[in-house]
């Protein structure tokens, strides 16, 4: 992926992440994949700049994003926030 070529952060549109976190909350699973789509190149990012030197030989970074965006998936029923801030912290 482009993100993790580059030393910057992907453009994430805030904007349209807060908008898709409503209808998501709600039940829309297209609104919930949309969602998770603009934020996997972020996540991929964090995941490739923040491992942990020792575990590079043993898992790369889509092993994480692919764990870390289960884990939204199983987990978003509690997730309480409003904002595109939120939901990337």
């Amino acid at each position: 992926m482009a993100a993790q070529e580059s030393n910057q952060e992907p453009n994430l549109d805030f904007e349209s992440i807060s908008i898709l976190i409503t209808p998501s909350k709600e039940g829309d699973l297209e609104a919930r994949e949309q969602l998770l789509l603009q934020m996997q190149d972020y996540v991929d990012l964090m995941a490739a700049r923040h491992m942990d030197k020792s575990l590079q030989n043993k898992v790369g970074p889509s092993d994480i994003v692919q764990q870390t965006l289960t884990q939204v998936v199983e987990n978003f029923d509690q997730f309480r926030g409003n904002t595109a801030a939120e939901f990337r912290g």
